[in-house]
């Protein structure tokens, strides 16, 4: 094997890591775009809610003795 054969071997060596950076880091961003999408639907669906989301509901435990109104 001469230099220019090995340099060849080493330059397609280096292009197939970077196409499989770009596809990983492509997946990713689908994942995202698509994470997104349905955040965004399901803000959507909650702000066309005509009552919101519902409120907190009180503590069933009793509240300690410092907290108590007399």
């Amino acid at each position: 094997m001469d230099i220019t054969q090995a340099a060849a071997e080493v330059v397609a060596n280096q292009l197939a890591i970077a196409r499989q950076s770009i596809e990983d880091r492509d997946r990713r961003i689908w994942e995202l775009q698509k994470r997104v999408e349905l955040l965004e639907q399901m803000l959507n669906r909650a702000a066309a809610q005509r009552f919101g989301v519902p409120a907190p509901q009180p503590s069933s435990r009793p509240l300690p003795r410092r907290w108590a109104v007399k």
